[in-house]
């Protein structure tokens, strides 16, 4: 990675700039997750969540990256069962609150905190070529911060990298590889793309 401080800064804006004016963003802050996942398409891509009380510069912060085959069968296993992502919420709650907690509390937090985004791509290796440099520029990016009261800082210390990386994530955070002009640029052309599917 070549990049200063600075350069990362100011892609981690465009990037949040990006991904914050897509139209369609999904919730379930009515807790109707049937409702959520009817409107959730079968196709393949990129998933950008948001948190409650979360901010980058003048942005809703993304806190979590992930591709998928599968849009809607991804999405309701964030919502309805124990993905990984579920599993990491479910710790940092217990240890918050210093004591064990079901998973379905964890659903819950999800539903009652998050939102996200849909970006369609069909493509793989493209997928994941833009999961894991979203998820270095991010965690590189010294001015990416979260807030004080963020669950993640509670994850348990074997998954002490979510706290590092201010992301729900441990396997690409502090990669080598990060956004450049070209990616940033593709990226809004696939937003672009996927708003008028």
């Amino acid at each position: 990675m070549n990049k200063t401080q600075d350069e990362l800064k100011q892609d981690s804006i465009k990037l949040h700039q990006h991904l914050n004016r897509i139209v369609k963003k999904f919730n379930c802050f009515d807790n109707n997750v049937f409702k959520m996942l009817d409107e959730i398409p079968n196709k393949s891509g990129l998933m950008i969540f948001f948190e409650k009380g979360e901010k980058f510069e003048n942005y809703t912060r993304i806190v979590f990256v992930g591709e998928t085959e599968n849009f809607h069968s991804r999405i309701k296993s964030y919502y309805t069962s124990h993905a990984k992502l579920v599993t990491h919420i479910r710790d940092a709650l217990g240890n918050k609150l210093g004591k064990s907690v079901l998973q379905n509390a964890a659903n819950k937090y999800i539903q009652n905190n998050m939102s996200f985004v849909l970006i369609p791509l069909s493509d793989k290796k493209e997928r994941i070529y833009f999961n894991k440099r979203i998820l270095s520029t991010l965690s590189c990016c010294d001015s990416f911060k979260a807030s004080n009261g963020w669950l993640g800082n509670y994850a348990p210390e074997q998954y002490k990298m979510i706290a590092l990386s201010r992301l729900w994530a441990v396997k690409y955070p502090f990669g080598n590889d990060v956004l450049d002009e070209k990616d940033l640029k593709r990226l809004e052309e696939l937003i672009s793309i996927g708003e008028q599917i």
